[in-house]
């Protein structure tokens, strides 16, 4: 993790801070310690959480777009030029519907080039970074399969790093500070999180909820790093304490495809076998010869010469796709090697009982399978024909269990479906 200025990693006695001081004795910056680090790790597939100094997060009004195309609209490319440059990361929630029928996101970015030179230093190792993740993003993802009341803040105490992060749908904010907090800056921090005086005498815990939850991560005991963290409890808003391992593990389990991606803008260097290099070879020399016989056939229409050229193309674009799907593969294979063959077996047929399961209301987006069976599904449903019983029990019927009580989530506002438990051996 880079937060701030601080370079985080988990050793054997837990989490541990490379500071900006021990930086500057090796005569580096936090880019390259973080790099030092990746490096030292040799060949793997990396997911950091990066969140450096003087990254930019900005609410934006936008249409129900994907990534690509919102960052092809003209009005987006004007006013935010990081998502033109091939030298920036950038990326973006998911845009959702706000009060006047239009969408908003929050676009992440960076203010000057790091993560590109970061991912070309892991790299020179083997050390592929698959996914950088914008803390706000990690957060998210944190509380958003968790059963008990959504909070409407996330709070980070990490030292060398504050920050604050709106999670009220259509007002997404987040706001960092990552040098010595000054009274103002902590009295700016209530003040973002409407933290304006003690609770009334008969206002609970449970009232005070409703009021908007706040979510806390914190490395230390939150009152060591906090000192107007006893008006922030006294408000009874208070909810799950979590650590940077929480963080971590949670941000591991997001889709590489996730539109908050910083890293998806960079292409990734291949390792092509020989048999690509060979299918490569031969659609050079096909170029050539096409080429050649360009020359001699100059009567030819001019139309006929860009169909076979946008063949190529077409041809070379195929081959970035099996090269993307052989890698895909590969890891695949790799997480799964300490199964065994019949557990493969095992779980190639519990996949099979779950698309024979799953009903015309309900459209899986993604579903993660770790090597100890326990799975995520995360999915799309039609709310006029959805019947949340119904599903749970076709999917326990296919051998996906929801964990009882934090397995199941539901959001009626979205629509979505969020699934975590463990695949049993044989259906029910």
């Amino acid at each position: 993790m880079l937060l701030g200025r601080g370079v985080w990693s988990c050793g054997p006695s837990g989490w541990i801070r490379d500071t900006a001081e021990e930086q500057e004795r090796e005569g580096g910056s936090p880019l390259e310690a973080l790099g030092r680090l990746l490096s030292l790790r040799g060949p793997a597939r990396t997911v950091i959480v990066f969140e450096p100094r003087g990254m930019s997060h900005t609410p934006i009004e936008t249409p129900r777009v994907s990534r690509t195309v919102f960052s092809s609209l003209a009005r987006v490319r004007g006013e935010h030029p990081a998502v033109c440059s091939d030298g920036l990361g950038w990326g973006i929630e998911p845009p959702e519907p706000v009060a006047s029928g239009t969408y908003m996101t929050l676009l992440h970015c960076e203010m000057a080039p790091g993560l590109r030179g970061l991912c070309e230093i892991a790299a020179r190792s083997g050390n592929s970074v698959q996914a950088a993740w914008p803390v706000y993003t990690a957060a998210e993802a944190l509380v958003r399969t968790k059963a008990e009341p959504r909070p409407s803040a996330f709070l980070f105490l990490v030292p060398g790093f504050v920050a604050v992060a709106s999670l009220v749908p259509g007002r997404r904010t987040f706001r960092a500070w990552t040098e010595p907090m000054q009274e103002r800056d902590w009295n700016s921090l209530l003040g973002v999180l409407e933290v304006t005086g003690r609770p009334a005498p008969d206002q609970g815990i449970a009232e005070g909820s409703r009021a908007g939850g706040i979510a806390v991560v914190a490395e230390q005991k939150p009152g060591s790093l906090c000192p107007q963290w006893k008006r922030i409890e006294e408000t009874g808003r208070v909810g799950t304490v979590y650590g940077l391992a929480d963080l971590a593990e949670r941000a591991s389990w997001l889709a590489a495809s996730h539109p908050a991606n910083l890293r998806e803008v960079f292409p990734q260097r291949f390792s092509l076998d020989r048999q690509l290099v060979g299918a490569m070879a031969a659609g050079v020399i096909g170029t050539a010869v096409l080429a050649g016989w360009t020359v001699k056939a100059r009567n030819r229409s001019h139309a006929e010469l860009v169909g076979v050229e946008s063949r190529i193309g077409e041809l070379e674009h195929q081959l970035v796709h099996l090269e993307n799907n052989r890698a895909a593969m590969v890891a695949m294979q790799t997480g799964l090697g300490g199964l065994g063959t019949g557990a493969v077996g095992d779980l190639a047929a519990a996949l099979r009982r779950l698309a024979a399961a799953v009903p015309d209301s309900v459209t899986l987006e993604s579903l993660n399978v770790g090597p100890d069976r326990a799975f995520q599904i995360e999915a799309d449903t039609d709310p006029s024909d959805f019947r949340p019983e119904e599903v749970r029990h076709l999917l326990s019927s296919a051998g996906f269990v929801p964990r009882d009580p934090e397995g199941w989530c539901y959001r009626a506002a979205d629509n979505k479906l969020t699934v975590n438990g463990v695949i049993t051996k044989d259906s029910p």
